[in-house]
C-alpha cells in the first residue's frame, strides 16, 4: 500500500509541473507469494529528456515479469535446503503457486553469490578485554559433481548427452567458544586459501556475537 501511494504521488508531482503528458498504458505484472499481480501501468512522456516514465513501477521497485522480496525469500529458502528441481513442489505445497526450475536456480544462486560477497568483506577481531578462546576446525568429504560441457558449434544440442560426472572435495568448517554446543558453520568447494578463509568467518562471527570465554 505503500508503494502505491509513492506512485501516485509521483504522478501528481509530474502533473503539477506540467513535464509530461500521458501516454498510453501497459500491462505490467509480477510474481508473489499469492500468486501473479498484474494491473495497467500508465505512462508519460517527459518532451524536455525526450524519455518515458514509469511512476508507479519506479516508486514500488517493480519490473514486468519479477519477483517479490517475499517470494524471493521462500525461493531462496528452499533451493538452498533442497534441490532446484523441489522448488516448484514445495512452492506448491505451501503457497499454492509454481515458479520455473530455471527461475529457482538463477535467483537461489544469485542470493548465494551476495551472501558469498559479504562473507569477503574483512571484520576486525575485539582486542580490548578478554581475548576469547574459540575451538576452530575443518574436515572434508568427497561428493559427486555433474557438469554440462556445451560443445563448441554444435547448436542445438542435447544437454543430456554431454554431462560430465566427477568428484570434489566440500570442506566444512566450524567454530565455537569452549562449552559451547552451537557453532557457527561454513562450507566450500574452493580452495584450500578458501578454506583458510572460511575459518576466519566462523571465528570473526563467534567473536561479533560474544559468546566467548
Amino acid at each position: 500500500m505503500g508503494a502505491g501511494r509513492g506512485a501516485k504521488t509521483r504522478t501528481h508531482d509530474l502533473r503539477e509541473r506540467g513535464c509530461c503528458k500521458k501516454e498510453s498504458k501497459k500491462k505490467l505484472y509480477w510474481y508473489t507469494t499469492y500468486g501473479v499481480v498484474s494491473l495497467e501501468e500508465q505512462i508519460f512522456y517527459q518532451p524536455g529528456l525526450k524519455k518515458h516514465v514509469r511512476a508507479f513501477s519506479t516508486s514500488a521497485r517493480i519490473y514486468c515479469r519479477g519477483y517479490s522480496r517475499a517470494l524471493e525469500r521462500a525461493i531462496t529458502d528452499f533451493g538452498g535446503e533442497n534441490a532446484f528441481g523441489q522448488v516448484e513442489m514445495k512452492l506448491k505445497e505451501h503457497y499454492g503457486i509454481t515458479v520455473p526450475t530455471s527461475s529457482a536456480r538463477t535467483i537461489t544462486q544469485r542470493h548465494a553469490h551476495e551472501m558469498y560477497e559479504q562473507e569477503k568483506e574483512k571484520v576486525k577481531i575485539p582486542s580490548k578485554g578478554i581475548h576469547p578462546i574459540i575451538l576452530a576446525e575443518t574436515d572434508g568429504t568427497m561428493i559427486p559433481i555433474t557438469k554440462t560441457t556445451i560443445p563448441e558449434g554444435q547448436k542445438p544440442y542435447d544437454a543430456r548427452k554431454h554431462k560430465e560426472h566427477f568428484w570434489r572435495e566440500a570442506r566444512l568448517s566450524l567454530a565455537h567458544p569452549i562449552g559451547s554446543v552451537t557453532p557457527i558453520f561454513a562450507a566450500t568447494l574452493g580452495s584450500v586459501d578458501k578454506v583458510g578463509q572460511q575459518i576466519r568467518t566462523c571465528v570473526n562471527k563467534v567473536c561479533r556475537s560474544g559468546k566467548h570465554a
